[in-house]
């Protein structure tokens, strides 16, 4: 009699599962999973969904707490009191301009010595061996150690103050795309894309410990730059007034140079029109600039040799504005004509980004040497070759790919913007700094000297409004962070910071409701 039945039950549970009514969409989500299955499909997902659907309603019925979730619930687990999110606030790590000022955290001209001792005494070993060195390249004359101000001073604010007076604050992933900085970020500091995504708030702890280098803003290549940002934070001052390397000896009892350095280096720069930059100090009647001292010499072997000058001149005859450097000569030529002939200037910012100024890696040197940088180090037939490679040139490949992976560079003629950036990189409040820089407005650069710097400075040109697109990329990334109540994006990791005090909340948005 079973063996008889069995075929009958068995055409009706095919009868039902065929006549089963369709699982409406508010039951069963039809999105596709990653693995390209359905969520939908199957008897047994829809029986776990009503089953857990039921389940949820009793606990809701049970818990009045969830009735109204917290907005904020997708992220609860990443608020963490804002002294747990950022370290403490060392002494300020001095620079030129900061030492030249009486009203700026009571920082005097003796601050090099007293302020480097403050700092270096506060640095401890973990200190040392966790933080993220921040060092500025300085290219000549961009205002680069101005803005450098604003992270030497920042490096002194209080997590509180960091935190713009929030108490606690929510770490989450800024946007859905990905960060300006996360992939060199996770190449350079060994983090997975994926942690970068996550942004847990251990992550955004390691990436808050920013110290800046007290060498940081000096004038050197990218060579300098490097070897001196990853060893500074061991440096100390000797008997002599100099610094040296303090490293512990390793088990042979020897240095262990190699383990003293740092994990990671976020090194920045200031990018400038290369024909404001070069057209701002040139005046004909004048002593050549610093930066070029003993191009008047150059000029004067040329043309006794009886070389091709390009119409430049210099004279030591009723010279109005002379000086010790000069050794008597004045500029006797247009600027379009020294242009032309002082091609171991040419397409500096692209060299210096790509550490090949000149052998000892030091623009300091190419200043006072001018001499063996015009004649030997970058020759004539260098500088031309170069420019015909145009951004083929290796050194301009090279210094894309290095401005590309900087967290953080400004332009110059974007100052306030660049301002903005900085502190929304940095998790600086910079309006509670005390220091404002604002650089001095020049006169327009004529149509036809803006022609001949890039005639003889392509490089430079390319390179400058390369950084200028991306720098407009990134605002516009700061700009959409910071309308969906983000405060700052660490390092434009993706990793960002939102105010997680609810009383402060309320009151912001008061205050946009009276407005």
């Amino acid at each position: 009699m079973a063996r008889r039945l069995l075929p009958l039950l068995s055409m009706l549970v095919v009868a039902a599962i065929l006549l089963r009514p369709a699982c409406p969409e508010s039951v069963c989500s039809s999105s596709v999973e990653e693995n390209g299955v359905s969520s939908a499909g199957g008897s047994g997902n829809s029986e776990r969904q009503a089953s857990s659907a039921a389940d949820q309603e009793q606990s809701t019925e049970s818990r009045a707490d969830t009735r109204n979730p917290d907005p904020r619930s997708s992220i609860l687990g990443q608020c963490r009191d804002v002294n747990d999110l950022f370290p403490a606030a060392l002494p300020i790590s001095p620079n030129k301009v900061l030492c030249n000022m009486t009203d700026v955290h009571n920082v005097n001209k003796t601050c090099f010595e007293e302020a480097d001792a403050r700092f270096f005494g506060a640095l401890t070993e973990e200190i040392m061996s966790e933080a993220i060195v921040w060092c500025n390249l300085a290219m000549p004359n961009t205002g680069t150690t101005s803005l450098d101000s604003y992270v030497a001073l920042g490096g002194a604010m209080p997590p509180l103050i960091r935190s713009g007076g929030c108490k606690k604050g929510c770490v989450s992933r800024v946007g859905t795309s990905t960060a300006p900085a996360s992939i060199s970020l996770s190449v350079r500091m060994g983090f997975q894309v994926e942690d970068l995504k996550q942004c847990e708030p251990d992550l955004f702890r390691r990436l808050s410990a920013l110290v800046r280098c007290p060498q940081s803003g000096g004038h050197m290549d990218w060579h300098s730059l490097e070897m001196m940002s990853r060893t500074c934070l061991r440096l100390r001052k000797n008997n002599v007034g100099g610094y040296e390397m303090k490293v512990a000896p390793g088990k042979d009892g020897k240095a262990d140079v190699r383990n003293s350095m740092h994990k990671y280096v976020a090194p920045g720069t200031i990018l400038r029109d290369p024909a404001k930059y070069h057209y701002k100090d040139y005046k004909v009647g004048s002593a050549p600039d610093w930066k070029d001292r003993g191009v008047c010499r150059v000029w004067d072997d040329a043309a006794s040799a009886g070389k091709d000058t390009y119409g430049f001149a210099c004279r030591k005859d009723e010279c109005s504005s002379v000086d010790a450097e000069s050794s008597g000569w004045c500029l006797d030529g247009d600027f379009n004509s020294y242009i032309r002939f002082a091609h171991h200037r040419w397409n500096i910012f692209t060299r210096m980004l790509a550490g090949t100024i000149n052998p000892k890696h030091d623009p300091v040197m190419y200043y006072e040497h001018v001499e063996a940088m015009h004649s030997g180090i970058f020759t004539r037939e260098m500088a031309v070759t170069q420019n015909e490679q145009g951004a083929d040139a290796p050194d301009y490949k090279k210094a894309v790919q290095r401005l590309e992976q900087m967290p953080y560079f400004s332009i110059f003629e974007r100052m306030s913007e660049s301002v903005e950036l900085l502190c929304f990189t940095f998790c600086y409040d910079c309006s509670k700094l005390g220091f404002e820089y604002k650089p001095k407005k020049r006169a327009e650069v004529p149509d036809d000297v803006v022609e001949e710097v890039n005639t003889y400075h392509p490089l430079d040109f390319m390179l400058y409004k390369h950084a200028d697109a991306l720098f407009s990329e990134r605002i516009e990334w700061m700009r959409k962070a910071k309308a969906g109540g983000v405060q700052c994006d660490l390092l434009l990791s993706g990793c960002g910071l939102k105010c997680g005090d609810e009383d402060k909340e309320e009151e912001e948005r008061a205050g946009e409701a009276i407005a």
